[in-house]
């Protein structure tokens, strides 16, 4: 499982994330859009996206006239635009256990994971509590 959003100008853009025949994960409808000053709503938003799990999707284009449905959305007219203005945020779950994951810019472009943001929850945790930290990490 893994579900990843991204926080721009106080705005929370969450995508579906579909995974590919050879394991890329790809953003897809639907993509939820909520505040972040509305913590409440933020979980559940991420709670239903996590619910969809990691539907299959068709592998991406190469194109330069291809489309992003978070860009779309955020209107930006490119990831470099967009990335200048946004942080990105997971979850992810490994051996068993649910990981928040912060993204910081990374020198290639886009991002990479960030060790010192991350955050593994007890095994007990469940998407509900995953979620709710989440949501008051950005919020």
């Amino acid at each position: 499982m893994f579900v990843h959003l991204y926080v721009r100008r106080g705005v929370a853009i969450i995508p579906t994330t579909g995974l590919t025949k050879s394991g890329l994960y790809v953003d897809m409808e639907p993509v939820e859009v909520v505040s972040t000053s509305d913590r409440s709503t933020l979980q559940l938003a991420i709670e239903r996206t996590v619910s969809r799990g990691n539907p299959r999707a068709p592998e991406p284009e190469r194109s330069s006239t291809s489309t992003s449905v978070v860009l779309n959305v955020a209107k930006s007219r490119s990831w470099s635009e967009f990335e200048r203005s946004a942080s990105t945020w997971a979850i992810d779950e490994e051996d068993g256990r649910l990981r928040i994951i912060a993204y910081r810019p990374s020198e290639e472009g886009g991002w990479e994971e960030d060790p010192q943001r991350m955050e593994v929850l007890p095994q007990t945790s469940g998407v509900p509590e995953a979620a709710l930290r989440l949501a008051t990490l950005i919020g």
